[in-house]
C-alpha cells in the first residue's frame, strides 16, 4: 500500500511541475504533427500562462504537489470561494495514472467538503470522456455544458434531520 499525501508547492517544485506539464501536453502536440522545437516552446508557454493565470486569479494557497511514498507524482490546485471549492486542475504523471491516486486525493477532498457542507466544482473538456466518466463515478453531476467543456458539481448530502430537529 502506497502513502498518498499532498503538500503545498514550493520553489523546489518548479522542475517537477514543468516535467509534469511536458508529460501531459507534449504527446498530444506531437501526435498532431507539431515539430519538436515548436512543441517545446508551446508547452513552456502553456505552463507559464496557466501558472500566471491561476496564481493571479486564485492565489497559490491551493496549489499542492501530490506525493506517492514521498515522491512527486502530480498536482492538484483548488480555490475556495462562497462556501465552495473549485478544482482548477488535477494532474498525474502518465506512469501514475490509473492506480487510484487521483481517486484517493479527490475522495479526501470530497469528504472534507462534505464535513464542511461545501460544494465542489470543476470543469472537464468535452472531448475528455474518460475524465468525465471518472468524475461522474465519484459523485459529480454535470450542471452545465458549454462549447468546450462541462461544468460539474458535487454537493454534499444534507445531514439527516433527527426528531429533535423537527
Amino acid at each position: 500500500m502506497h502513502e498518498i499525501t499532498t503538500r503545498r508547492v514550493g520553489g523546489a517544485d518548479t522542475t517537477f511541475l514543468r516535467e509534469l506539464s511536458w508529460s501531459l501536453r507534449a504527446p498530444v502536440l506531437g501526435q498532431a504533427g507539431v515539430p519538436p522545437q515548436v512543441v517545446e516552446a508551446l508547452v513552456q508557454q502553456q505552463y507559464e500562462a496557466q501558472l500566471h493565470g491561476y496564481t493571479s486569479t486564485f492565489g497559490a494557497d491551493g496549489h499542492q504537489v501530490i506525493l506517492v511514498d514521498g515522491t512527486p507524482a502530480g498536482r492538484i490546485w483548488t480555490a475556495e470561494s462562497d462556501g465552495s471549492v473549485h478544482v482548477l486542475d488535477i494532474s498525474l504523471l502518465p506512469s501514475k495514472q490509473g492506480l487510484g491516486i487521483g481517486t484517493t486525493i479527490l475522495r479526501r477532498l470530497l469528504s472534507e467538503a462534505s464535513r464542511q457542507h461545501r460544494s465542489v466544482s470543476l470543469r472537464v473538456a468535452r472531448e475528455n470522456g474518460d475524465a468525465l466518466r471518472w468524475y461522474l463515478r465519484l459523485g459529480f453531476v454535470v450542471v452545465e455544458t458549454l462549447a468546450l467543456d462541462h461544468r460539474l458539481e458535487f454537493d454534499p448530502a444534507p445531514e439527516d434531520s433527527t426528531e429533535a430537529d423537527r
